[in-house]
């Protein structure tokens, strides 16, 4: 994670079916949540973003999912979409979930957006 004053400022990711701090199964479809990371300073062809999913279980149990895609010339200034499979969210009912993404720069530079944590209810 990089604290360098002149680094660019990511916004939180966003879960799109998440209501406030809040993210209710019930309004899960069955492809999955969609995770949206808005257009963020810089953005470049080249770039990697890594989608960055930490959970924990009702009980405690922990659970992560790591995506990565790379920034086309088609994606600058346009958000970019994660789909995180329902099978691995139903597992959080009564849990949480935290939340984050990287910026890894056509430069090697890998700057961290700041995180989103959402409660995980079941309806």
């Amino acid at each position: 994670m990089s604290h360098d004053p002149m680094s660019p400022t990511f916004p939180k990711p966003l879960v799109l079916e998440g209501v406030g701090e809040k993210l209710d199964l019930a309004h899960i479809p069955a492809a999955g949540a969609t995770v949206e990371i808005a257009a963020y300073p810089g953005m470049s062809a080249g770039d990697v973003v890594r989608l960055n999913w930490l959970a924990r279980a009702a009980d405690a149990t922990p659970y992560s999912y790591i995506e990565s895609r790379d920034v086309l010339s088609s994606d600058i200034n346009r958000p970019l979409r994660f789909v995180v499979p329902k099978n691995l969210l139903d597992r959080l009912a009564g849990g949480s979930l935290t939340l984050d993404y990287s910026v890894i720069t056509a430069r090697k530079a890998e700057l961290t957006s700041p995180e989103l944590v959402l409660k995980v209810t079941a309806g």
